[in-house]
Protein backbone atom coordinates (compact mmCIF):
# COMPACT_ATOMS: atom_id res chain seq x y z
CA UNK A 1 0.00 0.00 0.00
CA UNK A 2 1.41 3.40 -0.99
CA UNK A 3 0.41 6.95 -0.19
CA UNK A 4 0.23 9.43 -3.00
CA UNK A 5 -1.24 12.81 -3.75
CA UNK A 6 -0.53 14.31 -0.32
CA UNK A 7 -0.56 18.04 0.05
CA UNK A 8 0.85 19.98 3.01
CA UNK A 9 -1.23 23.05 3.94
CA UNK A 10 -0.94 25.59 6.75
CA UNK A 11 -3.75 25.82 9.28
CA UNK A 12 -5.27 29.30 9.00
CA UNK A 13 -7.58 29.21 12.03
CA UNK A 14 -6.94 30.23 15.61
CA UNK A 15 -4.41 27.67 16.89
CA UNK A 16 -5.12 28.47 20.52
CA UNK A 17 -8.85 27.85 20.08
CA UNK A 18 -8.14 24.44 18.55
CA UNK A 19 -6.16 23.43 21.63
CA UNK A 20 -8.28 25.20 24.25
CA UNK A 21 -11.54 23.47 23.29
CA UNK A 22 -15.05 24.91 23.13
CA UNK A 23 -15.61 28.46 24.33
CA UNK A 24 -16.71 28.62 27.95
CA UNK A 25 -15.37 25.18 28.82
CA UNK A 26 -13.67 24.90 32.20
CA UNK A 27 -10.73 23.12 30.55
CA UNK A 28 -9.75 21.57 27.23
CA UNK A 29 -9.92 17.93 26.18
CA UNK A 30 -6.15 17.72 26.37
CA UNK A 31 -6.13 19.01 29.94
CA UNK A 32 -8.89 16.55 30.83
CA UNK A 33 -6.79 13.70 29.47
CA UNK A 34 -3.69 14.80 31.33
CA UNK A 35 -5.49 15.39 34.62
CA UNK A 36 -7.44 12.15 34.28
CA UNK A 37 -4.34 10.12 33.56
CA UNK A 38 -2.26 11.67 36.30
CA UNK A 39 -5.07 11.55 38.88
CA UNK A 40 -6.00 7.98 37.96
CA UNK A 41 -2.42 6.75 38.18
CA UNK A 42 -1.72 8.58 41.42
CA UNK A 43 -4.92 7.48 43.12
CA UNK A 44 -4.42 3.90 41.92
CA UNK A 45 -0.93 3.82 43.42
CA UNK A 46 -2.20 5.43 46.64
CA UNK A 47 -5.01 2.86 46.93
CA UNK A 48 -2.49 0.05 46.40
CA UNK A 49 -0.27 1.50 49.13
CA UNK A 50 -3.24 1.70 51.50
CA UNK A 51 -4.18 -1.93 50.80
CA UNK A 52 -0.59 -3.06 51.34
CA UNK A 53 -0.29 -1.16 54.62
CA UNK A 54 -3.60 -2.60 55.84
CA UNK A 55 -2.54 -6.13 54.89
CA UNK A 56 0.63 -5.70 56.98
CA UNK A 57 -1.31 -4.18 59.88
CA UNK A 58 0.67 -0.94 59.76
CA UNK A 59 -0.25 2.76 59.81
CA UNK A 60 -3.88 2.26 60.77
CA UNK A 61 -4.44 5.97 61.33
CA UNK A 62 -2.96 6.89 57.96
CA UNK A 63 -4.97 4.25 56.11
CA UNK A 64 -8.28 5.15 57.74
CA UNK A 65 -7.75 8.92 57.47
CA UNK A 66 -6.59 8.76 53.84
CA UNK A 67 -9.52 6.54 52.92
CA UNK A 68 -11.89 9.03 54.52
CA UNK A 69 -10.27 11.92 52.69
CA UNK A 70 -10.53 10.07 49.38
CA UNK A 71 -14.21 9.31 50.01
CA UNK A 72 -14.76 13.04 50.63
CA UNK A 73 -12.83 13.83 47.45
CA UNK A 74 -15.08 11.42 45.58
CA UNK A 75 -18.18 13.18 46.89
CA UNK A 76 -16.76 16.58 45.87
CA UNK A 77 -15.77 15.33 42.41
CA UNK A 78 -19.23 13.86 41.84
CA UNK A 79 -20.86 17.10 42.95
CA UNK A 80 -18.55 19.13 40.70
CA UNK A 81 -19.37 16.81 37.79
CA UNK A 82 -23.09 17.27 38.34
CA UNK A 83 -22.62 21.05 38.50
CA UNK A 84 -20.68 20.84 35.22
CA UNK A 85 -23.57 18.94 33.64
CA UNK A 86 -26.02 21.59 34.90
CA UNK A 87 -23.84 24.33 33.38
CA UNK A 88 -23.80 22.38 30.09
CA UNK A 89 -20.05 21.86 30.08
CA UNK A 90 -18.65 19.59 27.37
CA UNK A 91 -18.10 15.86 27.90
CA UNK A 92 -14.36 16.40 28.51
CA UNK A 93 -15.21 18.51 31.56
CA UNK A 94 -17.96 16.62 33.34
CA UNK A 95 -17.04 13.01 32.53
CA UNK A 96 -13.64 12.87 34.30
CA UNK A 97 -15.17 14.44 37.41
CA UNK A 98 -18.11 12.06 37.49
CA UNK A 99 -15.92 9.04 36.72
CA UNK A 100 -13.44 9.91 39.48
CA UNK A 101 -16.22 10.56 41.98
CA UNK A 102 -18.21 7.44 41.21
CA UNK A 103 -15.13 5.20 41.32
CA UNK A 104 -13.98 6.63 44.64
CA UNK A 105 -17.47 6.40 46.14
CA UNK A 106 -18.07 2.89 44.83
CA UNK A 107 -14.75 1.36 45.85
CA UNK A 108 -13.38 3.12 48.91
CA UNK A 109 -16.23 2.79 51.42
CA UNK A 110 -16.20 -0.98 50.86
CA UNK A 111 -12.41 -1.13 51.08
CA UNK A 112 -12.43 1.01 54.24
CA UNK A 113 -14.72 -1.51 55.97
CA UNK A 114 -12.41 -4.31 54.81
CA UNK A 115 -9.36 -2.43 56.09
CA UNK A 116 -10.98 -1.91 59.49
CA UNK A 117 -11.95 -5.60 59.75
CA UNK A 118 -8.40 -6.53 58.78
CA UNK A 119 -6.94 -4.33 61.51
CA UNK A 120 -9.40 -5.74 64.06
CA UNK A 121 -8.54 -9.32 63.09
CA UNK A 122 -4.82 -8.61 63.42
CA UNK A 123 -5.37 -6.99 66.81
CA UNK A 124 -7.37 -10.01 68.00
CA UNK A 125 -4.55 -12.31 66.85
CA UNK A 126 -2.01 -10.20 68.76
CA UNK A 127 -4.15 -10.29 71.89
CA UNK A 128 -4.65 -14.06 71.61
CA UNK A 129 -0.93 -14.63 71.19
CA UNK A 130 -0.16 -12.44 74.23
CA UNK A 131 -2.75 -14.38 76.26
CA UNK A 132 -1.20 -17.67 75.14
CA UNK A 133 2.27 -16.51 76.19
CA UNK A 134 1.12 -15.16 79.52
CA UNK A 135 -1.17 -17.96 80.56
Amino acid sequence: MYLSGLKLVEYKGNRLAAVAGPKGAWWSERTAGLVGGIAGGTLGCLASLLAWLASKGRSRGLVVATSGILIGLGALATLAGLVAVCFQQPYAVWFPLVLLGVLLLAILPIRLKQFQKQYEALELRRMASLDALGG
